[in-house]
């Protein structure tokens, strides 16, 4: 008896963002090897097996998308702090080096001033 394609819909996009990611790879791997049920109750499940695959596949396509997303703009965010600490890194340096120029001008002021005596 055939009861037509049963298509397992993904959860609601708002529920999967915030679904920790080892259970949204569970719901991918029940989707793969769901057809394997419908054989055992006498559904045909290679007319499925395409199907459950490709939902299965798309979604692991769109959860990669999002993670690489997510690993650029953390890139760019680091990226971005590192010119920032570059560029203060290079002012602290100048000012370092004003500082030990001053120190060794009022060095050498009171060694001139302790000189006469």
């Amino acid at each position: 008896m055939w009861v037509g394609p049963m298509i397992a819909h993904s959860p609601p996009l708002s529920l999967y963002n915030h679904t920790p990611p080892t259970l949204r790879g569970c719901h991918k791997r029940i989707l793969i090897w769901m057809p394997l049920k419908f054989k055992f109750r006498g559904i045909d499940g290679s007319a499925l097996r395409p199907i459950y695959f490709d939902l299965a596949n798309r979604e692991a396509m769109d959860e990669s998308a999002e993670w690489r997303r997510m690993f650029d703009c953390e890139a760019e965010k680091a990226s971005n702090c590192n010119s920032e600490l570059a560029l203060e890194n290079a002012a602290l340096l100048s000012k370092i080096e004003t500082l030990k120029q001053e120190l060794e001008a009022s060095r050498l002021k009171c060694r001139s001033r302790e000189a006469p005596h």
